[in-house]
C-alpha cells in the first residue's frame, strides 16, 4: 500500500510541473530549460566583399556595397558541436548567415545541406557545449494536445506562443512530401525554423508556415513533422541533400461514385491511373488498383503517397495493400530513387576571410585629421560585423586595443592583423567626450 501511495505521489509531482494552479498547462518550466537550445537566425544577401590589404591603412574596410538584410528567422540547435536545424527559406539565396545564441554570442554559419522540397536546412557553427533540444516523436500526437512555440516573431526574440494540434497529416500545394502538423499556436514572419514543443518540453514539428490573408497570424499555422524533419536532418549531414524513393505510378483520388464503381465501401485510397513501362512496379500494380496502405499506414488519398513513399529506403521493398476487383491483395513494391538530387548548398558557403572574417567591418582614419588634439583612430564607417555587435559607432575614437595604446592608424592595423578567430579583446574608446570600453568578439 504504501509502495502505491509513493507512485501516485512521484506521478503527480511530475505532472505538476507542466499544470498551473488553475488546472491549465504551466510552460514556465518548459521556456527556462529548453529556450537556450532556440536561436535567431539573420541572412545577408547581394554584397560584393572585396579582399584588401590590410597594410594599406586607407583600404582597411569592405569595399562595394553593403550587406542587405536577405531574412530573418528562428532555428534550433540539435547538436552539442553546432548543427541547427531551420527552413530553407530563412537562408535561401544568403551569402553571410549570422546565427545569434541566447546568451548573446554571436556566429557565423555555413549550410551543411537543404532540401527545398520540405523547407529545411542544415546549419553549421564552430562551437562546443552547446544546449540542444529534445527530440521527441511527432507520430504520438493527437488532435487537442497542447504544444508551444518559441522563436522571434517580428524580431521579438525568444518569444513563447501556446495552443493546441488543431489538425494533423495536412497537405499544402506544392509541399507533397509533408504531412504537416495544424495548431493554432500564433505563428509570424521570424518564428520561421523554430520549435514546436509538446508539454514535455520535446521537440515535434519545425514551425514552417501559416495561413493568411494578410500576412500575419490568422488562426493557422503548420510545422513539419520533427520525425520527418530529423531524418531529412541525418541525410543533409551524411551526405549534403536528400534522396527520395518513388511509386513508379501515377494515381488519382477516388470520390464517391469511382468508389462505387469499383466496389469500394469508403472513398479513402489512391486509385492507380498508369504504370510506367520501365517502372519496377510493372507486373505488380495495375491501372485500376486501389492503394489502401503502405508500410502499414492507410492511405487516405493521392496526397499521403510521397511522404509515405518518399523517406522509404531506396532499393528497399515494401508492403503495399491494394484492392483489386473485390479483393484485398497484398504486395511488396520495390522503391526506386527520384531522379532529382539537390546538390550541397549554393548558397554561398564561405565569404573571402581576408575580407570578412580577418577584418572588424571598420573604415578608419587617423583621428588627428578631424581633431588635432586627439590621437587615436577616428571611426569613419562601420558595417554589419564584429566591430558593429561590438558597439562601435561612427564617430568613435579608438585609443586602445587589446590593451594596447593606439595614436594613430598603422597601431590599429598592427594590432588588429594579430586577433585570432575566438579571441575577445577589449577595446576603449573615446565618444562624446566620455571614455568607454567595448569588447570585440574575433568569431
Amino acid at each position: 500500500m504504501l509502495k502505491t501511495i509513493i507512485i501516485i505521489i512521484i506521478f503527480c509531482c511530475s505532472i505538476s510541473q507542466f499544470v498551473s494552479a488553475h488546472g491549465l498547462p504551466d510552460f514556465t518550466h518548459l521556456v527556462k530549460k529548453h529556450s537556450p537550445a532556440v536561436v535567431n537566425i539573420t541572412s545577408f544577401s547581394e554584397t560584393s566583399y572585396n579582399a584588401n590589404n590590410i597594410d594599406d591603412a586607407s583600404s582597411f574596410q569592405i569595399k562595394k556595397s553593403n550587406p542587405v538584410k536577405n531574412g530573418a528567422g528562428s532555428g534550433f540547435i540539435i547538436s552539442h558541436n553546432g548543427y541547427i536545424l531551420t527552413n530553407y527559406h530563412v537562408v535561401a539565396s544568403s551569402e553571410l548567415i549570422q546565427v545569434k545564441l541566447s546568451d548573446r554570442r554571436h556566429f557565423s554559419a555555413v549550410v551543411v545541406g537543404y532540401d527545398t522540397e520540405s523547407d529545411l536546412a542544415l546549419l553549421k557553427i564552430e562551437a562546443q557545449e552547446l544546449p540542444t533540444v529534445t527530440i521527441g516523436r511527432s507520430n504520438d500526437l493527437h488532435v487537442g494536445e497542447w504544444v508551444a512555440a518559441i522563436g522571434s516573431p517580428f524580431g521579438f526574440e525568444y518569444t513563447i506562443t501556446v495552443g493546441v494540434v488543431s489538425g494533423l497529416n495536412r497537405s499544402l500545394p506544392a509541399e507533397g512530401y509533408v504531412p504537416f502538423i495544424q495548431s493554432d499556436v500564433a505563428i509570424n514572419p521570424g518564428s520561421s525554423g523554430g520549435p514546436l514543443f509538446n508539454l514535455e518540453g520535446e521537440v515535434i514539428g519545425v514551425n514552417s508556415q501559416i495561413y493568411s490573408e494578410t500576412g500575419g497570424y490568422m488562426g493557422i499555422a503548420f510545422a513539419i513533422p520533427i520525425d520527418i524533419a530529423f531524418d531529412i536532418a541525418k541525410q543533409l549531414k551524411e551526405q549534403g541533400y536528400v534522396t527520395r524513393g518513388k511509386l513508379g505510378a501515377k494515381v488519382q483520388d477516388l470520390n464517391a461514385d469511382l468508389a462505387t464503381a469499383f466496389g469500394m465501401h469508403s472513398v479513402e485510397g489512391a486509385l492507380v491511373t498508369e504504370v510506367g513501362e520501365k517502372s519496377p512496379s510493372k507486373g505488380i500494380l495495375k491501372a485500376g488498383d486501389i492503394i489502401l496502405s503502405i508500410n502499414n499506414v492507410n492511405v487516405r488519398g493521392k496526397a499521403d503517397l510521397p511522404y509515405l513513399i518518399g523517406p522509404s529506403v531506396v532499393g528497399s521493398k515494401v508492403p503495399v495493400k491494394v484492392f483489386r476487383q473485390g479483393k484485398v491483395l497484398e504486395l511488396s513494391l520495390l522503391i526506386t530513387p527520384k531522379k532529382i538530387k539537390y546538390k550541397k548548398s549554393t548558397i554561398k558557403k564561405h565569404l573571402d576571410e581576408s575580407s570578412f572574417d580577418l577584418s572588424l567591418g571598420l573604415s578608419v582614419s587617423d583621428a588627428n585629421k578631424e581633431n588635432k588634439h586627439v590621437s587615436g583612430v577616428y571611426v569613419r564607417k562601420v558595417k554589419p560585423g564584429k566591430a558593429y555587435r561590438a558597439g562601435l559607432r561612427k564617430g568613435d575614437i579608438i585609443v586602445e586595443m587589446n590593451q594596447l595604446p593606439i595614436t594613430e592608424t598603422k597601431d590599429f592595423v598592427k594590432i588588429a592583423k594579430k586577433l585570432l578567430q575566438g579571441d575577445i579583446v577589449p577595446i576603449r574608446i573615446l565618444r562624446n567626450n566620455k571614455t568607454l570600453y567595448l569588447a570585440i568578439n574575433i568569431n
